[in-house]
C-alpha cells in the first residue's frame, strides 16, 4: 500500500491550497517526507457537496476512477482553478492564491509515481492508495501567498 498526505496549508473563500506528500523511510529507521505537488479544492463548508472541500480524514484512492459520492475514495485530476475540481482534488505545479498551474505536468507525474511504487494494475485497484487529509496551519486570505511558491 502507498500512503500519500495532503497537508492543507492555505484557505482562502474560494479555496483551499495544499501539497501533496509521500513518505518514506530512511537507512536510520526514520521517516521523511517528500514533496510530490500542490493540491488545489473548494474551501471548506462544513464538507457540503460540490461546494465543499472533503473533511479532514483517510481515504482511499486510485487514480483512474474514484467518485467522491462514495466518500472514503477521491480522485486527482488536472485544473487550475477551484471550479474546475468535479468534487476532485486538483494537482499542479505551482501555487498561488486560488490557483495552481502546471496540472497536466503534476497529474502525469502523480501517475508515474504511483504505477512506479504500485505496478500499473495495483494502481488502479481500490485500497492501494491511502491519502491522509491533515489541516495544517489555515491562514486567511494572503497570509501564506507567496509562501507556497
Amino acid at each position: 500500500m502507498l500512503e500519500i498526505y495532503i497537508l492543507r496549508a492555505l484557505q482562502t473563500k474560494t479555496s483551499t491550497v495544499g501539497v501533496l506528500l509521500s513518505t518514506f523511510k530512511n537507512n536510520n529507521n526514520g521517516q521523511l517526507s517528500s514533496f510530490l505537488c500542490y493540491t488545489l479544492e473548494l474551501p471548506w463548508k462544513d464538507n457540503q457537496r460540490n461546494i465543499s472541500c472533503i473533511k479532514q480524514d483517510v481515504y482511499g484512492a486510485y487514480y483512474e476512477f474514484s467518485p467522491k459520492k462514495k466518500k472514503k475514495n477521491i480522485r486527482f485530476h488536472a485544473g487550475n482553478r477551484p471550479e474546475h475540481t468535479q468534487g476532485c482534488i486538483l494537482v499542479g505545479r505551482r501555487a498561488e492564491r486560488d490557483l495552481i498551474s502546471n496540472s497536466r505536468e503534476a497529474e502525469d507525474a502523480l501517475k508515474k509515481f504511483v504505477t512506479r511504487k504500485l505496478g500499473e494494475e495495483k494502481s488502479q485497484e481500490p485500497g492501494n492508495i491511502r491519502v491522509k487529509i491533515i489541516q495544517g496551519g489555515v491562514f486567511p486570505d494572503d497570509r501564506m501567498v507567496g509562501k507556497l511558491v
